[in-house]
């Protein structure tokens, strides 16, 4: 990702249809700080353009899991566990499978890069569709977040 994209992106969460699925409401001088953060290497969070044919088509972002979240979900303290965070921006490109090959190749990309053990999102109870994306690469329910939320996770093997 560079500071090319923060106009795509910045475009992207004026979508209330994305933005209900992925919260993203802050004013736009946030958002830019947020993400030239990401760029620059100054957050744990590593984001990534999608693209397809040199069209892009979304986002996605990698982060270690902290030690609280750790602690709260009763993982290990040494588990080598990423989040992540992704969209289909436009509507015109869901139910394509696109989010599906990408969340497959970053789940292949933590396990041969660092060596992850578990990959763990969290997602939009109602997402149904997103659900089903993430269930199609072996994510499990693991737990309610919130009344909105759950937190799905899979777990890595050699075969990722």
């Amino acid at each position: 990702m560079t500071e090319q994209d923060l106009e795509t992106l910045i475009h992207w969460f004026e979508s209330e249809k994305l933005t209900y699925y992925y919260e993203e409401n802050q004013p736009q001088n946030i958002l830019i700080k947020k993400y030239k953060d990401k760029i620059k290497g100054n957050s744990r969070v590593i984001g990534f353009i999608l693209m397809i044919d040199n069209i892009e088509i979304g986002y996605m972002q990698i982060y270690p899991i902290s030690t609280n979240i750790k602690k709260e979900l009763n993982y290990n303290n040494s588990e080598r566990i990423y989040g992540i965070d992704q969209f289909i921006a436009e509507p015109i490109n869901w139910g394509k499978g696109y989010g599906t090959t990408f969340i497959r190749l970053m789940i292949k990309f933590l396990s041969l890069e660092y060596n992850t053990d578990r990959v763990l999102l969290d997602v939009r109870k109602d997402n149904i569709r997103a659900i089903k994306s993430y269930k199609k690469c072996g994510f499990e329910y693991k737990i309610d977040k919130d009344d909105k939320y759950i937190y799905m996770e899979h777990i890595c093997s050699s075969t990722d």
